[in-house]
């Protein structure tokens, strides 16, 4: 059973409590750690960047556990890029382990404040991830992003799912269901993007994008998992589609065996 994890320790009756909710992790994310992230090759800084970005926006809708196995995600993927760039670019790599360590020197911290909302995190990731990604398939399916912000923002909810699926492999290789809508994610975000770079060089209104197939849905998590970032974006037409879509899997399928008497 994944718990919730509290949105903050402190408490909501202050002020300065409300504050800290809205910085989390943000309020311990020091400027040596920006200034080494400044200082990365700028292929690497753009990957982390978006990566910072997504934790950003988690960390905005309180999902603090979220945003910090995030930002512990990119103090690896610098540790691995940098390792790549060591044969002709040292200084690069030298660059990357400085930001990783100025991270996860940074990170310290916020993990012994968390404590045991950590407990079953790996499991946490992938069911919010998921979720993240079939709410934007709801949507892709349904037809509703229509126009150049409708797909704008269609292509960032897939893209902040793609980022969440590469996160989940601090936690070890994706399984099979994870890794093709990890695909499905990234494959869908890049036609999104594409048809509104055209759609804005014609000026015109542009056309829906070539739906992906979509890979068949996982099965329901075993216990109470909280979606509150996806549930703050839901529209009424997705709250249709999601009740839909839980009767359907809820529907029980009756098989009658008939006997035949000579």
């Amino acid at each position: 059973m994944i718990r919730r994890p509290p949105r903050s320790t402190l408490s909501s009756s202050s002020a300065a409590s409300d504050v800290y909710k809205r910085q989390g992790i943000n309020a311990e994310y020091g400027t040596r750690t920006q200034a080494n992230m400044e200082g990365l090759p700028t292929s690497l800084r753009n990957s982390i960047k978006r990566f910072d970005d997504a934790a950003n926006a988690t960390m905005e809708c309180g999902e603090e556990v979220v945003a910090y196995y995030i930002k512990m995600y990119m103090a690896t993927l610098a540790i691995s890029k940098g390792r790549e760039l060591a044969a002709h670019d040292p200084a690069g790599n030298q660059a990357a382990r400085a930001f990783a360590a100025s991270l996860i020197g940074e990170l310290t911290p916020v993990k012994e404040r968390l404590g045991d909302q950590l407990e079953g995190g790996d499991q946490y990731m992938k069911e919010y991830a998921v979720n993240m990604c079939e709410l934007a398939e709801i949507e892709d399916l349904g037809g509703l992003a229509t126009t150049v912000a409708t797909q704008g923002k269609l292509a960032k909810q897939l893209q902040e799912a793609h980022l969440l699926f590469e996160t989940c492999k601090q936690f070890g290789d994706l399984d099979q269901e994870l890794s093709e809508k990890n695909q499905y994610a990234m494959t869908r975000t890049i036609e999104l993007m594409r048809t509104i770079k055209q759609a804005k060089a014609e000026g015109s209104v542009p056309a829906p994008a070539p739906i992906s197939p979509a890979p068949a849905p996982m099965a329901a998590p075993q216990g109470p998992v909280s979606y509150t970032h996806l549930r703050a974006h839901e529209t009424p037409e997705h709250l249709v589609c999601r009740l839909l879509l839980e009767k359907k899997k809820k529907k029980k399928h009756t098989h009658y065996i008939y006997i035949i008497i000579s």
